[in-house]
């Protein structure tokens, strides 16, 4: 039996809980922006590439 492992999956919370401790000094505003992206898309790679450019953004 052969298990398939989604790395998307098993790496978004990381990627939020990263996107949240480094936009900005207050937490609540990263928290606002990957609600913000969970609300607005269910697409894995699309949540990725927006924490990604907020995260660069921000940098």
């Amino acid at each position: 039996m052969e298990t398939k492992v989604d790395i998307l999956a098993e790496a978004l919370p990381l990627l939020d809980i990263i996107t949240m401790l480094l936009v900005g000094e207050d937490l609540v505003t990263g928290l606002v922006y990957v609600l913000v992206i969970k609300c607005v898309t269910k697409d894995e790679l699309v949540k990725v590439s927006f924490i990604l450019l907020i995260i660069v953004l921000n940098g």
